[in-house]
């Protein structure tokens, strides 16, 4: 959980604060919007407002840690619940100024003089004015006094009382590196398999399927489909149309079909040399 906590905080170092129209740094920021309770702190010194928008992100880390945007309150809320120190606590706060209620931060590493840690509403010109978040390092002489979270995983601190660790950091997660090993033949013939493979849905025939593979000549069938479909109504219009101009009037349907169907059989027998030529002509450059 310390780690979890303390890699979220240390992934927002170069985030910044808001900024009015004149260019003002103006405190305005998403950790109070995106931490429930304390929305209405967008505005306000937001120090002790990041650690508790990365309490809320932590799985099981709320209870450990005063939900305030407060650094008064909270260090209240640690002396009130037994878990006050003066020496550093990793994955702790620490606090600065008259009775701590100056400035916040969260300790990520320490040794037998100075602190490292990530701040929020923090600069590195050391002015009052804070405009983001930052990784700073300071002496253990400056601090107020520190909050010992009571961690799962069991406390760290240079307190004699809780083990006296003369140093300490917190885990650095290691970037997952890319496998950028090559495919093998067998690899991208699989690959291929299973793209190639993949199942479409026939348009003309419900429940049935086609090979993305045959796609090409799936194409070119319902292409010649629809083309001879189109011939054949030429060929039934071009025949009604003959026999309309004629005038007659006195044919049996029988007779008007057999018209109709010898026209089709016409305009299919042209439509067939017209198609092979197109196929077999070279064409002209």
């Amino acid at each position: 959980m310390r780690d979890e906590f303390t890699a979220l905080l240390r992934s927002q170092v170069g985030q910044h604060e808001g900024r009015d129209s004149d260019g003002t740094w103006n405190n305005q920021q998403r950790y109070s919007r995106e931490t429930p309770g304390l929305e209405w702190s967008d505005g306000q010194p937001w120090c002790a407002t990041l650690q508790c928008w990365a309490a809320h992100r932590t799985p099981g880390m709320e209870p450990l840690w005063p939900m305030t945007a407060s650094c008064l309150t909270a260090v209240a809320w640690w002396k009130r619940a037994g878990r006050w120190s003066n020496y550093p606590v990793l994955g702790g706060p620490f606090y600065l100024g008259p009775d701590g209620g100056t400035h916040t931060g969260t300790v990520v590493g320490y040794d037998a003089t100075t602190i490292t840690t990530v701040e929020g509403n923090s600069n590195n010109n050391g002015s009052a004015e804070g405009d983001g978040v930052y990784l700073k390092t300071r002496s253990r002489s400056s601090i107020y006094g520190y909050g010992v979270p009571a961690y799962p995983e069991g406390t760290i601190s240079a307190d004699p009382r809780l083990g006296g660790r003369a140093s300490a950091a917190v885990s650095t997660p290691t970037p997952v590196q890319e496998d950028d090993m090559p495919l093998t033949d067998n690899d991208i013939q699989r690959v291929s398999n299973a793209v190639w493979g993949y199942r479409l849905p026939d348009p003309d025939v419900p429940g049935r399927a086609v090979a993305a593979g045959d796609i090409q000549a799936y194409s070119d069938h319902r292409h010649t489909v629809l083309y001879n479909r189109v011939v054949a109504s030429q060929g039934a219009i071009a025949a009604l149309t003959d026999l309309v101009a004629k005038g007659t009037n006195d044919l049996t349907a029988a007779q008007v079909q057999q018209a109709v169907d010898a026209s089709i059989e016409r305009f299919m027998a042209g439509a067939s040399v017209q198609v092979t030529v197109n196929s077999t002509t070279p064409k002209g450059n």
